[in-house]
């Protein structure tokens, strides 16, 4: 009679693992929501450059006009430059991968706590049935 367990045995691990699932899920979420939160910070808060201390906007709302004219006033060229030393400073490949490795992590996350959370409320849902029937 080894390996037979009692039936609330059973139920106890059968929730404890649900809500582990669903506990996990809740933090892969979380991970996904600071990734993304480091991407929007990345992309839309001003910053200034180390070198020569340029304010710069950011990178999804930045002016970037100057970055592709060629010649000009020297006014122009003064804006060229200032354009170049904000692009050089805060780049895309930090907030991409943040978003990359955000996405796999919100969906895995959200499965997860979808199953766990499912699985916790048929139980509560069986049980009660059970109830009903008695």
């Amino acid at each position: 009679m080894t390996g037979a367990l009692h039936p609330a045995v059973i139920e106890d691990r059968f929730r404890i693992r649900a809500e582990r699932q669903r506990a996990w899920g809740i933090g892969l979420l979380v991970a996904a929501g600071i990734c993304w939160g480091y991407a929007v910070y990345q992309m839309f808060v001003p910053y200034e450059t180390e070198v020569w201390s340029v304010e710069c906007s950011g990178p999804a709302v930045a002016d970037r006009a100057g970055v592709y004219d060629d010649g000009g006033s020297r006014s122009d060229q003064i804006v060229r430059r200032k354009a170049e030393l904000c692009a050089e400073e805060r780049d895309w490949p930090a907030p991409v991968t943040a978003l990359l490795i955000g996405a796999p992590l919100a969906a895995v996350g959200a499965s997860m706590c979808t199953a766990g959370s499912v699985a916790l409320t048929l139980r509560a849902h069986a049980d009660d049935l059970a109830r009903a029937e008695r």
